[in-house]
C-alpha cells in the first residue's frame, strides 16, 4: 500500500473516544446526587427554601468527578421596575469529547431595590435548571403554588409589623388590607407591598 495513501486514510479515520458519552455521564451525576437540604431560615417567616449555593454544592463536585463542564449563559433578559427576569441556557459538555454536549433552558426572576436583581434572576434560573435537570428532591413538598397560597391566606394581623404600620397610616380596614396584599406575587410579596404603600403614603395617604 502506498505510504501517502495510508497516512491520508489514517487522518480521515477518527479514533474512537474511550469512556462514557455525555448522556451516560449526566446519568451518573443524577444517580449520585442526593436530596438538597433546605435553608433553616424562612422567607417572610413563612416557608423554607432551597438556595443556589446548596444546589451548586451538591452538583459541582459530581460534574467535576464525571468530567462534565457546565456553562450557563443568558439568552435574554428584561427589567420591570425592581424585577429582573432572564432566560438562561445551560450547556453540559463532555470534557473527554468536547463535540458532545447537552443544553437545557431555564428561567428566573430576581427582585431587588438596588443592583442585585440581575444576579438573583440568573442564580435562580441556574438553580432551577440544575434541580429539574437532575431531578433533585428536597425531602419536602416544595410547591411554589402552596407557598403563594399560604402567604395570601394570611390575615392582616399576621402581616409583618412594617406593613401593618403603613396600612394603619393609610387607615386600611381588614378586608381592604387583605385584598391589597393579594395583588402581589410571591415570594417578594412584602417588599413590593411596602413599596406600593410608600407610594400611597407619599400621595398624602390617598389610596391608589
Amino acid at each position: 500500500m502506498d505510504t501517502k495513501y495510508k497516512e491520508s486514510k489514517q487522518k480521515k479515520e477518527k479514533k474512537p473516544v474511550k469512556g462514557l458519552n455525555i448522556h451516560q455521564k449526566l446519568h451518573a451525576v443524577m444517580a449520585e446526587a442526593g436530596k438538597v437540604v433546605k435553608e433553616d431560615k424562612k422567607v417572610n417567616n413563612l416557608y423554607k427554601f432551597v438556595s443556589h449555593d446548596a444546589v451548586t454544592d451538591m452538583i459541582r463536585p459530581l460534574l467535576v468527578k464525571h468530567g462534565v463542564l457546565a456553562i450557563p449563559s443568558i439568552i435574554a433578559h428584561s427589567q420591570d421596575g425592581n424585577t429582573t427576569s432572564c432566560n438562561v441556557a445551560i450547556t453540559f459538555t463532555n470534557i473527554d469529547n468536547p463535540s458532545e454536549s447537552v443544553s437545557i433552558s431555564s428561567f428566573g426572576y430576581g427582585c431587588d431595590g438596588q443592583d442585585k436583581g440581575p444576579g438573583k434572576s440568573f442564580s435562580y434560573a441556574v438553580k432551577m435548571g440544575y434541580l429539574k435537570m437532575f431531578a433533585l428532591g428536597t425531602g419536602e413538598k416544595d410547591n411554589e403554588a402552596e407557598s403563594i397560597k399560604a402567604e395570601r391566606a394570611l390575615t392582616p394581623s399576621e402581616f409583618p409589623p412594617s406593613v401593618k404600620g403603613k396600612m394603619r397610616e393609610l387607615k386600611f380596614g381588614a378586608k381592604e388590607a387583605a385584598d391589597f396584599v393579594k395583588q402581589f406575587p410571591s415570594p417578594t410579596v412584602w417588599k413590593d407591598v411596602e413599596n406600593s404603600l410608600d407610594k400611597n403614603i407619599a400621595l398624602n395617604g390617598v389610596k391608589a
